[in-house]
């Protein structure tokens, strides 16, 4: 029996949330986690998803729309086109709060030079990992370090960290994803008045070098696509790109744990395309299923579980119409992170 994705009924311009669904639930450990944690919650999002997973019908469907109307206190609502990768976040972080993994107080004390990277980085990381455990923080979290350097000295002024979900990537220039991944990795100057304790020098910016100190097992790119101008209207950048079925993440890594460089290459799972303008569009998902081996239909058309779904309708695409062409509609992109061999 050749199992194929099922489409999702849109029940009122619920495109954005089909398609992100589609992509999230492609992901097999992602999927996995989700039938589990969801068996043991009773009314939950994480469980509205998990009877989803399990139809994926109207019904169900439907309910899940309802939980995520009622718990974002009317960020989204019935009937109205939303953007996904808001909904992204919001269902990321409720699902993170369902299903946390309640620690005791973390009391590992922090380091009292604040900048030695290595010491504050560790601390840092530490805890993260006591007082923000759950599946959705191992499977999409990433922790973030940037190192702000003196312009004229290089001397190191300050250490930030973040834990983030999903990285934003600012648009033209190239029509590379790996070329606007390096540049948002890239070393670069902001302004940042301050008088450097090291060569007491009075400078107007500062340079800042970002990279992960912890990488996610879930890549998950938004591409800047929506933007607003002076007047406050928002724009659609419809820049187009290429989006490669690999990316390099390897340079772009501070290793705090001393066991030495490792690559960190990842494939991609799925996109969310947004056509259209601002003032109305559609969205769809293009994804490899989960649930598929690669095999040759009675028409001859192999299947190498990528497919397309546009709401309801679902139909089988290639990896090359996916990856070997330039559009200006990938919005978001889920990869998943190759396992060091």
């Amino acid at each position: 029996m050749k199992l194929r994705p099922q489409g999702l009924e849109n029940i009122g311009n619920t495109c954005y949330m089909n398609s992100l669904l589609q992509c999230l639930l492609s992901i097999a450990s992602f999927q996995t986690e989700i039938l589990s944690y969801g068996q043991k919650k009773k009314k939950s999002l994480t469980r509205s998803i998990r009877n989803l997973v399990h139809t994926k019908g109207r019904a169900e469907l439907s309910q899940l729309r309802n939980d995520i109307i009622k718990l974002s206190d009317g960020q989204f609502k019935h009937n109205k086109q939303e953007d996904s990768h808001e909904l992204f976040r919001f269902l990321i972080e409720q699902l993170h709060s369902e299903n946390r993994n309640a620690h005791e107080k973390f009391s590992y004390p922090q380091p009292k030079n604040m900048l030695d990277f290595q010491d504050q980085a560790s601390w840092w990381y530490e805890r993260e990992k006591n007082r923000n455990s759950s599946f959705i923080f191992d499977l999409f979290r990433s922790i973030q370090a940037e190192i702000i350097c003196c312009s004229s000295c290089n001397f190191r002024v300050k250490i930030k960290f973040q834990s983030m979900f999903d990285i934003n990537l600012a648009l033209g220039g190239s029509d590379s994803l790996q070329v606007l991944v390096n540049n948002y990795f890239s070393a670069g100057l902001e302004e940042n008045s301050i008088v450097c304790q090291n060569c007491n020098a009075e400078i107007e910016s500062t340079i800042r070098i970002p990279k992960f100190i912890v990488f996610p097992q879930i890549l998950t790119i938004q591409l800047n696509r929506f933007k607003s101008d002076q007047r406050g209207r928002v724009q659609k950048d419809n820049s187009p790109i290429k989006v490669p079925l690999f990316l390099d993440l390897t340079s772009f890594q501070y290793n705090i744990l001393g066991k030495g460089q490792r690559e960190f290459i990842y494939r991609l799972k799925g996109i969310v395309h947004h056509s259209g303008s601002t003032g109305g569009g559609h969205y769809i998902a293009q994804f490899i299923s989960c649930l598929l081996i690669p095999y040759r239909d009675i028409h001859n058309e192999v299947d190498d579980g990528w497919y397309c779904c546009n709401d309801s309708s679902v139909r089988l695409t290639c990896q090359s119409s996916v990856t070997e062409n330039r559009s200006s509609s990938p919005y978001l992109l889920f990869y998943e992170q190759v396992p060091d061999s």
